[in-house]
């Protein structure tokens, strides 16, 4: 007798992605939110260990915006574009967040700025350089001298975000281990 594999967990918002411990017991499922029409941006814990899979009772850990993330030790560096989040540098008029995570406190322990768009890829590189890219962000043409496209690159150690002037979509991201390189396909 077959029985059947699917199990419906409730109380998500909008789930898009996940990132999963080293082991797979647990996954950390990004809710969207606002920026898919849904409510709020969250990380949700799902234990994987218990049949079937549980939620975490402590709730979810709000975050400004969720589409992706990258999970490092016990730090969830979290990316995503708030609905009318405004940029406090440069020419752009809207901007992303990247959250820096603590899942072992549940909170969030900084922000950054970084482009818009719907985020879909990450990746970290050498030095802890934290790649992330995004689609349909407001690329700033020339003249314009703050020239940018869909991609941000976050340094882990002092939280600085560098935007190159590249424009377009960011469709792949590929650190190379055991290099200082990463490869980046952007603009179509």
């Amino acid at each position: 007798t077959l029985t059947n594999p699917l199990t419906t967990i409730g109380g998500f918002d909008r789930p898009v992605a996940a990132a999963f411990s080293a082991d797979d017991s647990t996954a950390y499922v990004l809710n969207c939110g606002a920026e898919c029409r849904g409510g709020a941006a969250s990380i949700q814990i799902v234990d994987m260990t218990t049949t079937p899979p549980t939620v975490d009772p402590l709730g979810k850990i709000p975050v400004p915006a969720a589409t992706i993330g990258f999970l490092d030790g016990t730090l969830l560096y979290v990316a995503g574009t708030a609905p009318g989040t405004p940029c406090t540098t440069g020419a752009a008029s809207n901007c992303g967040t990247l959250s820096v995570v603590d899942l072992s406190g549940r909170s969030v322990l900084s922000t950054a700025e970084i482009t818009d768009g719907y985020h879909n890829r990450i990746d970290m590189g050498a030095d802890g350089q934290l790649f992330v890219g995004a689609k349909t962000c407001s690329n700033v043409l020339p003249p314009d001298t703050d020239q940018r496209g869909c991609l941000s690159i976050f340094n882990t150690a002092t939280s600085a975000v560098v935007i190159p002037a590249f424009n377009g979509d960011v469709t792949g991201i590929q650190a190379i281990t055991n290099r200082h390189v990463v490869y980046v396909a952007q603009g179509g």
